[in-house]
């Protein structure tokens, strides 16, 4: 509470031939800060820029002090900022602290896309949401080591395996989920926090 924060609609990398349209473009839909290449400043600044070939150009959609009888107000400026940038919002706080958000289910590090979840992303009876290593079981069989019944018998086939190996065989939890029985998609899903 109390701290002064910047909601900015990130427009991405910006050649320096589109700079004065672009920013034409802004003042005409009402805004009048800008933050170029991490420094904001009042549109009206824009001779003052270094040439250089592109710009990394953000729209500073509101400032605001941190107060939850602003909570309204917050709400209005990250919708405002995710439509002008397609979903992309960043949020600056005094002190120089950034937070990047997306509407999309991407990665913002590395840019990995991931589809939206359904219903059937949730269901390990689904190949959506199975783990394909023990296809939605949880547990996978291995020899049972301590078994000896059978250890000399070979199969009638003669590829040395006992002709019921499969009874002499435990199971284990999966090692890829850990029993969880759900692909590493569904796993990443945190809901309601």
């Amino acid at each position: 509470s109390g701290s002064r924060l910047w909601v900015l609609a990130p427009l991405g990398s910006v050649p320096r031939h589109k700079l004065s349209r672009l920013f034409q473009g802004l003042v005409r839909e009402g805004f009048v800060r800008i933050r170029i290449d991490g420094r904001i400043a009042p549109l009206e600044e824009i001779q003052k820029v270094p040439r250089q070939a592109s710009y990394q150009v953000d729209v500073v959609v509101d400032r605001l002090t941190l107060d939850p009888e602003r909570s309204q107000r917050l709400a209005e400026s990250l919708e405002t900022a995710a439509h002008r940038s397609e979903g992309w919002v960043t949020v600056l706080q005094e002190g120089g602290k950034e937070w990047r958000f997306t509407e999309s289910f991407r990665c913002l590090g590395c840019g990995a896309e991931a589809s939206a979840p359904t219903l059937s992303l949730f269901s390990f009876n689904h190949p959506a949401g199975a783990c394909s290593h023990c296809k939605g079981l949880g547990m996978v069989l291995e020899d049972d080591a301590h078994s000896e019944a059978g250890a000399g018998d070979a199969d009638e086939q003669g590829d040395g395996s006992p002709p019921y190996d499969w009874m002499f065989q435990g199971s284990s939890p999966c090692p890829v989920c850990k029993g969880a029985r759900l692909n590493r998609h569904a796993r990443a899903v945190t809901l309601g926090g």
